[in-house]
């Protein structure tokens, strides 16, 4: 932990242990809602968001990820409640990034309350709203997008702040790099959700495994997306490259005239974009 702090500057310090502080507080109160009856059912939940989370897709800038393990989270506030979906998720970090990933202590330390923060906040919301308790009601899905998108805001912001005062960089344009065009999945996720919790609610624990290839099929889907960004950049250099070396005198020009065309936007106030 000393290494990984040294070099930081006191904002970043200051920043990470006060997240931190908030949320394994926040934990640890929240630990009072956990029905020791339940316990099965709280480990099948964990094991579904353990899974999907295995498969999560690694973003372009900063080294963020996201995961298709969402819809099975919000699914988990409805049927439990805020703090046992807040406590199901931290346990599922604690697994996926600890013991399988095996990434560094103290980035796993951090996580873990971002994500409890995210579901607990989100769930908190959820339940304050009104049809949040009516499931055969499709008005059921008004406190669901707004949980959705609680849960998106809080954990973006979040992440996306460490990663700029890590890297020296503006949270905002991390955020709206990495994770802005990602709110467009909460369409896909808010029915998928809705699904999984009247399945579960009103059919067999068992059915739950079928949800596993529709996630597989998101994830696989995100990855193309991505892909696809990659490639289209890579195409544009290869042909930039190809028209400069015609003229060792303009070599590069294509590249420093992106460079500054991009500055002079920033300056303005444009995205990079």
């Amino acid at each position: 932990m000393a290494t990984f702090l040294s070099g930081r500057s006191r904002v970043f310090i200051a920043y990470y242990f006060a997240v931190s502080l908030v949320g394994y507080v926040a934990l640890y109160f929240w630990s009072q809602e956990l029905d020791p009856r339940r316990w099965l059912e709280y480990a099948i939940f964990i094991l579904l968001i353990v899974i999907a989370d295995l498969v999560n897709v690694t973003l372009p800038h900063g080294g963020a990820s996201i995961s298709v393990s969402t819809p099975i989270t919000f699914a988990s506030i409805v049927l439990f409640g805020a703090y046992p979906a807040a406590w199901m998720e931290a346990v599922s970090a604690i697994v996926v990034e600890g013991l399988v990933n095996r990434r560094p202590l103290e980035k796993v330390f951090f996580n873990v309350p971002v994500l409890a923060l995210s579901t607990g906040l989100a769930g908190i919301v959820f339940q304050a709203l009104p049809f949040s308790e009516i499931l055969t009601s499709p008005l059921f899905l008004i406190p669901l997008v707004a949980c959705g998108v609680v849960h998106w805001l809080v954990n973006t912001s979040l992440v996306s702040t460490i990663i700029g005062l890590s890297d020296g960089r503006n949270p905002l344009r991390i955020w709206r790099s990495n994770y802005f065009w990602n709110l467009r999945h909460l369409v896909a996720f808010v029915p998928l959700t809705a699904i999984i919790i009247l399945v579960y609610r009103f059919a067999a624990p068992w059915t739950l495994a079928l949800f596993i290839i529709p996630l597989l099929l998101l994830r696989y889907a995100y990855r193309l997306y991505l892909d696809m960004k990659e490639t289209h950049i890579a195409t544009l250099t290869a042909l930039t490259s190809a028209l400069d070396a015609k003229d060792a005198y303009t070599h590069g020009h294509s590249y420093r005239v992106s460079r500054y065309a991009l500055q002079l936007g920033r300056a303005l106030g444009l995205s990079g974009k």
